[in-house]
């Protein structure tokens, strides 16, 4: 799922076909991040834009999408990290009760979000 800094909005991604629409249509700063089903966070770069705090430079740490690179980060989200950032985006759609917001995993955290983009 792509965090976009100041901003409580979550953008499902689940293939790599899904990642490269979505990296074509966001304007990033270096706030922005990726976060996978593991709670790994990636930096987002293009040119000069190089997204997240706390980058390891290493370059095995790197992955390259269409072009579009992510730099593995220091940074892992928890389970309980992740549900926080998703009950902030839907508290911003007032549509769901958060109080029963909960997961067991960031897999299922994650995947709540492609539930919520099938009903669109």
């Amino acid at each position: 799922m792509f965090k976009l800094e100041g901003d409580n909005e979550l953008l499902y991604v689940d293939t790599k076909q899904a990642f490269t629409l979505q990296y074509t249509d966001l304007i990033l700063t270096e706030g922005d991040c990726l976060i996978d089903s593991m709670g790994q966070s990636f930096s987002v770069t293009n040119g000069s834009v190089t997204g997240c705090s706390e980058i390891d430079n290493s370059i095995t740490n790197s992955l390259t999408i269409n072009n579009v690179n992510l730099i593995k980060q220091t940074r892992i989200f928890t389970v309980e990290e992740v549900t926080h950032l998703i009950r902030a985006h839907e508290f911003s759609k007032a549509e769901l009760c958060l109080t029963k917001i909960h997961f067991l995993n960031i897999r299922d955290a994650i995947n709540s979000l492609c539930i919520d983009n099938k009903e669109i």
